[in-house]
């Protein structure tokens, strides 16, 4: 393994790198690898959480779009690790997994700037995952799992419904990551649901109905 510094974060890329042994040990203790072969991390930073990942004995691939984390993981761990260089969110399952019957645990720390559109990237493909764990801004986890007719209720928790049941693990503070972010953050689970509550025939046309719906909260 390489002693190089690490790179420092970008601001402009939503980077807070996760680096609390306590935080990492816990998500790696709630992941279910039970006949899977596969994990996938979205965003895997200067690899914290890669490298438990790795001493699971699964193969590990890596998302991540900053070129000079793919060089530092690279030099951490070599071979070891599958390195996709990527935008998550230009890719498809497809792209990353072995093969179309591949079904993995997807994991990762999610930039707070871009947890609404990999959220959806994730439902979009709820089939190929056998369960998530994300890092997420409190209020989104949160939001991801509350009940109906609660006031925490929103358009995420709709797509989420159809496709997950979801639980919020544990809080995770902001002085677990560097630079610490401004906000708390949580650990979400989802896993996929056998059958979905509703069935639909125009994806696009029901979720904008629900967004619909949730724009004019005040009115009846």
């Amino acid at each position: 393994m390489s002693n190089t510094r690490p790179p420092r974060a970008r601001k402009a890329l939503g980077q807070h790198f996760l680096a609390n042994r306590s935080v990492v040990r816990r998500t790696v203790e709630l992941l279910d690898t039970h006949g899977v072969s596969t994990i996938v991390e979205i965003g895997p930073g200067r690899g914290a959480l890669t490298g438990a990942l790795l001493d699971t004995g699964k193969r590990v691939i890596a998302v991540e779009p900053d070129r000079r984390m793919i060089d530092h993981l690279q030099s951490q761990f070599g071979n070891e690790l599958t390195l996709v260089h990527a935008d998550i969110l230009e890719t498809t399952p497809a792209d990353i997994l072995p093969s179309p019957r591949t079904r993995a645990v997807l994991v990762g720390n999610l930039p707070y700037n871009l947890s609404g559109p990999i959220l959806g990237w994730i439902f979009a493909s709820a089939r190929r995952w056998q369960q998530v764990v994300v890092m997420l801004q409190l209020e989104v986890a949160r939001r991801l799992v509350a009940s109906p007719a609660t006031r925490a209720i929103g358009p995420v928790a709709i797509p989420r419904a159809l496709h997950f049941d979801a639980a919020k693990r544990f809080n995770i503070r902001p002085g677990s990551f560097k630079p610490p972010p401004k906000v708390d953050s949580a650990i979400g689970e989802r896993r996929p649901v056998a059958r979905p509550p509703v069935r639909w025939k125009d994806t696009a046309g029901f979720m904008n109905f629900a967004r619909a719906l949730f724009g004019q909260r005040r009115k009846t």
